[in-house]
């Protein structure tokens, strides 16, 4: 398709020695209004003298320099830390660096109904307090330095500076259940699209409802089954389609009392304009 086009990406990492990194390359053609899937790379991985990191960087140089115009990466990994350590270095008694944001994390907990175990202010964010405890949904994120999160935390802390910019924090589980809930889709698709046994037909009814309801979006059949049959590569699709949401204005703004300097997690408003998106 020829034609001015806006490309944006969406990165799944998984931990260093794991071979589940998938990267999404999504085109936005405003002539045309269509968004095409132009490609799904999964397993990505090291090989011989090449490390993970150096494949995945090699990966999105070939996405980015191929590019007439970026729009950013949606990147499902934390791109910052929980504001304590942000003070880790410095003189003993200095006021921490991001006090605003451990003293929203203790507030937010006060408010918490029923109250959970205290929030720690160098395990977790305020961004993932407000996913979980703040939105109507209560997505369940894990924390930043939590067990499974924190290897995923320390590759992205080295990898982002070495991204393109923009880098945009994204949350797939919110993307996917807030998709379909501005399109309708059933509730069985939001349900059972992770489940061991039912997963794979329901991902697959999933992009049959997406195609027939956004028939703007273009998905090659090879892209189409890599993403039905491997959750990574189907949550690189969700980060870089949110991507494509910030792109277009279509995510949920931080409330009023958020702390100005703490991070974001971007994921679509609860009703998504998609005359808008494309």
């Amino acid at each position: 398709m020829r034609g001015e086009f806006y490309r944006s990406l969406g990165l799944e990492p998984s931990g260093p020695k794991s071979n589940r990194t998938s990267l999404a390359v999504l085109d936005y053609h405003p002539k045309a209004r269509r968004l095409i899937v132009v490609d799904i790379e999964s397993r990505i991985q090291g090989f011989e003298e090449v490390s993970a990191d150096e494949s995945l960087l090699e990966s999105v140089q070939a996405a980015t320099s191929s590019a007439e115009k970026m729009t950013g990466i949606g990147v499902h990994g934390p791109l910052s830390l929980p504001p304590a350590l942000a003070g880790v270095g410095e003189k003993p008694g200095a006021k921490p660096a991001n006090q605003e944001q451990i003293e929203w994390l203790e507030t937010a907990w006060q408010k918490c109904l029923p109250r959970p175990k205290p929030f720690v202010s160098y395990l977790q964010r305020p961004c993932e307090v407000w996913l979980r405890y703040q939105t109507q949904e209560k997505f369940a994120i894990p924390e930043a330095l939590g067990a499974n999160s924190a290897p995923i935390t320390a590759r992205m802390q080295f990898l982002g500076p070495k991204l393109p910019e923009p880098l945009h924090e994204v949350f797939p589980k919110a993307t996917f259940s807030r998709i379909c809930h501005s399109l309708n889709m059933s509730k069985a698709i939001q349900r059972d699209y992770l489940d061991v046994e039912k997963g794979l037909r329901t991902r697959e009814l999933f992009f049959e409802s997406l195609s027939a309801k956004l028939p703007q979006l273009f998905i090659y059949d090879k892209d189409l089954e890599t993403m039905i049959l491997n959750i990574s590569a189907f949550n690189a699709f969700l980060n870089g389609f949110m991507q494509h949401l910030v792109y277009k204005n279509q995510f949920e703004q931080a409330p009023k009392n958020f702390p100005q300097k703490a991070s974001w997690i971007y994921i679509p408003r609860r009703t998504i304009k998609w005359d808008d998106v494309f």
